[in-house]
């Protein structure tokens, strides 16, 4: 199990934090505003800073319309 960091010099976005993830890892979303993203990951666990601190409020995740979009359990 593996906590990655967004944004980080590493990880920049979430989805390419979502894209290095296996099975029962954790990302953490600092405070700020990110696009959308697509989750493809089994048990990913994924937690922000709070409401208002951590927004999904920018671009929709890639080929939907929709901010979040979550293709695995």
């Amino acid at each position: 199990m593996v906590l990655r960091v967004v944004p980080s010099v590493i990880h920049p976005t979430m989805q390419a934090a979502i894209d290095d993830s296996s099975s029962g890892d954790s990302i953490k979303i600092l405070a700020g505003t990110f696009d959308g993203f697509e989750v493809d990951v089994e048990n990913l666990k994924i937690f922000g800073c709070g409401i208002g601190r951590t927004i999904i409020a920018g671009a929709p995740a890639q080929g939907s319309n929709n901010g979040v979009v979550v293709d695995a359990d």
